[in-house]
């Protein structure tokens, strides 16, 4: 192949992910939080962390990143809270099928017997965990109906797909809300029929306090969250192929019984596209409500934070990747963000 043709095929494909990224970005100007990255003291001890309650959640890009660890390790995660995304595997390792079938409203229906051939032939493969394993979870789903990124149709699919694998009775779903596309809160965030950074939604309704409830059943009431108790944690000591799409922090909050070595819960949070820290600071940290519910609840959140790339893997808006821009493994225990994950939890527990 011809040096020109290669830079031909290069050029088309940027041309391609970034029509992907047009829906995603946003003019309007962001208030930063108090904090900053560089005011946030590091986690100097290991904690004990009960890993068989660990529960995940995230919105959009977020959203499908955390049904894609949900299931691929559903040994020890036991539970998944996703917002404004579709069903597992949706893009199937192609943009174009992203770009079609996975955001907007697309005309037709996603098939998802189909990806269900795919989804088996992993678990035969021991590329995800059993997926009998998930028949005692439970899972959150949210939808907003003025969400113009990811229909309700979209989010409708992948109810349907969970109901394959666990009791109707354990799926919550919301899907009355008139939320746009992005993180619903009490009281944080932009106005809740718009959706513009920093992907917050001033909604009068605390998404982390539901999505938590369900997923661990009777909690007790949430507090103020301690800014102190953000803890930042380096991930450069990750294998260098599993880094390269990770932020070189990713943050935590760890009330005080769990630093000071009471055993406590995990949950993992994943931002959505444009909202990691380099977009965003903190925000995603400190505004979605998270950290007050964790505070009185023995629940440490992590929050790993995605790496902006222009260059090989192309993620320029910092989104996690569900469609293939790492590579082809990306929704399996082979996929490097997977496998970053789970490195970065074992780092906080000493392992």
């Amino acid at each position: 192949m011809t040096r020109a043709k290669i830079k031909q095929l290069l050029l088309t494909s940027h041309k391609r992910q970034l029509r992907f990224w047009l829906p995603f970005l946003s003019c309007s100007l962001i208030s930063l939080p108090t904090l900053a990255a560089e005011e946030v003291e590091s986690l100097s001890t290991p904690l004990q962390l009960n890993l068989k309650e660990t529960t995940v959640s995230g919105l959009s890009s977020g959203g499908f990143m955390a049904n894609q660890m949900h299931v691929a390790y559903s040994d020890w995660i036991q539970g998944a809270a996703i917002i404004a995304a579709g069903p597992l595997y949706c893009a199937r390792n192609s943009l174009t099928t992203a770009l079609s079938d996975c955001i907007g409203s697309p005309k037709k229906a996603i098939d998802l017997a189909d990806l269900g051939t795919t989804i088996k032939r992993w678990e035969k493969e021991k590329k995800i965990q059993p997926l009998a394993n998930l028949k005692n979870d439970r899972v959150w789903i949210l939808g907003g109906t003025k969400d113009q990124k990811v229909s309700q149709k979209i989010v409708k699919s992948l109810y349907n797909q969970y109901q394959q694998w666990l009791p109707e009775a354990q799926i919550h779903y919301e899907y009355d809300k008139p939320f746009a596309h992005h993180f619903p809160t009490l009281n944080e965030g932009v106005s809740c029929d718009t959706s513009e950074s920093p992907f917050i939604g001033n909604c009068g309704f605390d998404t982390a306090g539901s999505l938590l409830s369900h997923l661990y059943g009777n909690l007790k009431a949430p507090t103020v969250a301690q800014k102190s108790r953000i803890k930042r944690i380096e991930t450069k000591t990750l294998p260098d192929e599993l880094g390269d799409s990770i932020g070189a922090y990713a943050y935590a909050y760890v009330p005080s019984q769990c630093e000071s070595g009471a055993m406590c819960r995990l949950h993992i949070a994943f931002h959505g596209c444009n909202q990691n820290d380099t977009a965003v600071s903190l925000q995603f940290v400190e505004k979605t409500g998270y950290n007050r519910w964790a505070e009185n609840n023995d629940l440490v959140v992590l929050y790993p934070q995605t790496k902006n790339s222009n260059m090989m893997p192309f993620n320029p808006q910092g989104c996690w990747d569900w469609w293939g821009y790492t590579d082809e493994n990306y929704a399996t225990q082979d996929g490097k963000q997977l496998k970053a994950i789970n490195a970065l939890v074992q780092k906080m527990t000493g392992k």
